[in-house]
């Protein structure tokens, strides 16, 4: 019994253990998918960066390295580059991969001799020149070695904060890496109180590997897990830089509450495509739609857009359906609703033709006269409910059979009128 119950509840502790990766903000609904990028990067050109005053090492060269190998590795995109020290330095756009040779020229001949480090200043003035644009993933890298000692400026942490919250999109990214510097408070606080922001210390002389995935679909449909609890479903990740793998996890707290989880297999991902499979496991689960999200927890330097993906399922039986005609059928052998046949003379042929038409159903009686066809009993013709006469629709008539032709001259009936046809 201890053996079982164990069996249970570890699956139970790894989910609560995972529950941290859902977005500190659940979408209410699945943004479209995105296939456009921008990236800014906000590089401190102070002199610190060259170990110089302050310093405590030579970094710049090796942001430069990190940059221009991060920049080959690239999606078709725009990348904009903003230096700093005492503020914004210019800014240059490049669009990748037509001027990607530029852009790593422009990276590799920045200077970091410049004085202070106004990080508040800098961020304000790019934002605004960067404003949100739909259907565009824009992710800024923040560089720097040192703390905002902008004393007399105009702006602090909670303006750059407020401004995010205000045009931040949903595939936005903000990552600030300080290199071997101590992060403020205000910072921790201010980007931890948003969506998909990440902080980054690295240690003195280091610089982080740049990575980022893109997960697709934005969400998934696992169908219905009462009819069968396993589902497989197609997904694809992209991969900017050289990140390390994917780590899947699950939040589906909700099914727990009921005595059931999900599992996900394989639970760890490289670029490329992949089929993922979900399990529903354990019992008790009531009827009903659900909601759990598969969460996207990425290595130290990497991002990932999103960070957590739906997983909509039903759990009910198979539903019964019961089908009913919405229009009595016409009888076998008559004429469609509306639709005019010619006149058939004696002799079996249409008028006008010389081709015969087949013979008519049934066999003939006393006298030339053709008697009904046989069908079985019970059946009424066009195939309607048991015991239901059909009934003619609209533009049908009834006819007498025609009397075949007797001994005698040949004679031929006269036509039937034909209702007017509509074209």
């Amino acid at each position: 019994m201890r053996n079982r119950c164990m069996g249970f509840i570890l699956p139970l502790l790894l989910a609560a253990s995972w529950a941290a990766c859902i977005p500190k903000q659940s979408p209410q609904g699945v943004p479209p998918p995105i296939d456009r990028y921008r990236f800014v990067f906000l590089v401190d050109t102070s002199g610190s960066m060259m170990g110089l005053g302050d310093g405590k090492a030579i970094i710049f060269p090796k942001v430069q390295a990190e940059l221009v190998r991060f920049l080959r590795t690239l999606p078709a995109s725009e990348v904009v580059f903003v230096p700093f020290h005492q503020g914004p330095q210019g800014e240059r756009r490049f669009r990748l991969p037509d001027e990607l040779k530029q852009a790593v020229a422009y990276v590799q001949n920045l200077k970091a001799d410049g004085q202070n480090t106004w990080i508040y200043r800098t961020l304000m003035s790019t934002l605004r020149s960067t404003p949100p644009r739909e259907g565009v993933a824009t992710i800024y890298y923040i560089f720097t070695d040192g703390v905002d000692n902008d004393r007399q400026g105009p702006f602090r942490m909670t303006d750059v904060v407020q401004t995010l919250r205000l045009q931040q999109g949903p595939y936005d990214w903000v990552y600030y890496i300080a290199l071997g510097a101590s992060v403020p408070e205000e910072v921790r606080r201010g980007l931890g109180s948003l969506p998909r922001t990440r902080v980054q210390q690295a240690g003195v002389g280091e610089v982080p590997t740049l990575g980022a995935y893109t997960f697709k679909p934005t969400a998934l449909q696992l169908g219905n897990l009462m009819q069968s609890p396993e589902a497989r479903v197609e997904v694809a990740l992209e991969a900017q830089g050289q990140p390390r793998p994917l780590r899947l996890a699950l939040d589906d707290a909700n099914l727990q509450k009921q005595g059931a989880f999900l599992e996900v297999s394989p639970n760890r991902l490289e670029a490329g495509n992949h089929t993922l499979t979900f399990r529903l496991r354990g019992q008790g689960l009531r009827e009903g739609e659900y909601t759990a999200w598969l969460c996207l927890e990425a290595a130290e330097g990497t991002l990932v857009r999103p960070e957590a993906v739906p997983l909509r399922f039903a759990y009910h039986p198979p539903a019964a359906y019961t089908l009913r005609p919405e229009n009595t059928p016409r009888a076998a052998g008559s004429a469609p609703w509306g639709e005019c046949h010619p006149a058939v003379p004696a002799g079996g042929q249409r008028l006008g033709q010389g081709a015969p038409l087949p013979e008519p159903r049934g066999s003939q009686g006393p006298r030339g006269h053709l008697k009904r066809a046989e069908r079985p009993r019970g059946a009424e013709a066009g195939g309607g409910a048991r015991g239901t006469p059909h009934q003619p629709g609209p533009g049908s008539r009834t006819e007498r059979a025609a009397q075949l032709p007797g001994p005698g001259p040949s004679r031929q009936p006269a036509p039937t009128p034909c209702p007017p046809c509509r074209l």
